[in-house]
């Protein structure tokens, strides 16, 4: 029987440096992902012959989450983007806890908040460089439980 992997099975940690090196951190609540790895053309033609080579290779990564009290990763990014920081991002798979970190330059940061909706949260970042094959040893934390009445304001009547 085969294991399809279902959405919630990969996930993007963010690896936040601090003074004893860095921490893994889990975006809170992260509603979808994608990586993207794209090739150019490099076309060769003379009159002998026509080919077409690999040339520039790129990578991609973009994940939503939902805004989270608690949640070290959306501060974290945000400033590192308007101070014009790399982060260290990994495309994790939960069921074995293997993934890929790279170092990526984050193209954009954006909340959305509706009213009546949840405020969301999009990060894109592409690739620098090489990523390296990691194995973590336990998944970091996610979001905690679900206190909705905590510091809530309740509706006017």
């Amino acid at each position: 029987m085969a294991l399809e992997y279902q959405g919630a099975d990969k996930i993007y940690i963010v690896a936040i440096p601090g003074a004893n090196g860095e921490t893994y951190m889990r975006p809170f609540n992260q509603t979808d992902g994608t990586t993207s790895i794209e090739a150019d053309d490099v076309e060769l033609e003379t009159k002998d012959k026509s080919e077409t080579a690999y040339g520039k290779i790129s990578q991609t990564v973009s994940f939503g989450q939902i805004m989270t009290k608690g949640d070290p990763a959306y501060p974290y990014l945000k400033k590192a983007l308007r101070n014009k920081q790399y982060v260290s991002i990994v495309d994790l798979d939960k069921r074995t806890l293997e993934g890929e970190q790279g170092t990526y330059k984050l193209n954009s940061y954006e909340e959305d908040n509706g009213v009546g909706d949840n405020v969301s949260i999009s990060i894109e970042a592409s690739l620098s460089g090489d990523v390296k094959e990691i194995k973590l040893t336990t998944l970091p934390d996610g979001a905690p439980e679900n206190n909705a009445d905590e510091g809530a304001t309740p509706p006017s009547q």
